[in-house]
């Protein structure tokens, strides 16, 4: 079987749909939505019928998060020099919050370029973020730890 052509011929008959939507009605997919067929998304992906496995998840979130760190450099160029553990806590917390609303940080990312990871750890703790993602917090705290310098 040729694999490429299946491929058109499915994204020419299911089409693409980058959004969940019912595939019994078309609509997209939102929160509250009451769903009279099956959940779909992409090319006719019945994601009940054919839940997602992890190797595919992992493909999808390499994508997303490389994708995510291209934003995160072109927003904050100083990133690229960071320690190793810093940027990824910075990519972490990027791709939970979305880049704009982690620019939003304005004392936790001056301390970040300037260096002063324990301050930035510290402060990071006292935001309403950090309440609400729990111990997920604490490990991206411990990250930015590792970064070493303070000042």
């Amino acid at each position: 079987m040729n694999s490429e052509l299946l491929l058109a011929d499915l994204t020419d008959q299911e089409g693409f749909r980058p959004v969940a939507y019912d595939d019994a009605t078309g609509k997209k997919v939102v929160a509250g939505t009451m769903v009279q067929g099956n959940i779909t998304v992409a090319i006719g992906w019945n994601v009940a019928g054919r839940p997602c496995s992890l190797e595919l998840a992992q493909i999808i979130n390499r994508y997303q998060t490389n994708e995510t760190w291209t934003e995160l450099c072109a927003a904050a160029p100083w990133v690229t020099t960071a320690p190793e553990p810093c940027q990824r806590a910075l990519c972490n917390m990027a791709f939970n919050l979305g880049v704009p609303s982690l620019m939003a940080f304005n004392t936790f990312l001056s301390l970040m370029q300037l260096g002063h990871y324990n301050e930035a750890a510290d402060d990071l703790a006292g935001t309403l973020w950090s309440r609400q993602v729990g111990s997920r917090s604490g490990k991206i705290q411990a990250l930015i730890k590792e970064g070493i310098p303070s000042g």
